[in-house]
């Protein structure tokens, strides 16, 4: 795996941090890469955008619980609309 910095807004590391101690995740890191998978296929698919190898293979499994996602957070320009700047290092 490579290690990304992400800056996001108070508010969604709160709230990260409660599902990981509600035990639906089991670390941050879980919790996010849950997220970007999800995102990524839901993104890819839209868009048309061949699948970079087996997204569902490469990360984790699904989380326990059902979680919805905020409707306002729709794809990166969505991320970067509420504040979460993406910073990928090799």
């Amino acid at each position: 795996m490579k290690l990304v910095t992400v800056k996001m807004p108070d508010i969604y590391v709160r709230g990260i941090e409660e599902l990981v101690k509600a035990g639906v995740y089991s670390s941050r890191s879980e919790a996010i890469r849950v997220a970007v998978r999800d995102l990524l296929k839901k993104e890819l698919w839209r868009t048309g955008i061949p699948v970079p190898g087996n997204i569902d293979e490469e990360a984790i499994p699904e989380p326990p619980v059902s979680v919805g996602e905020p409707a306002a957070i729709t794809g990166i320009r969505g991320l970067q609309a509420h504040g979460v700047m993406l910073d990928v290092s090799d």
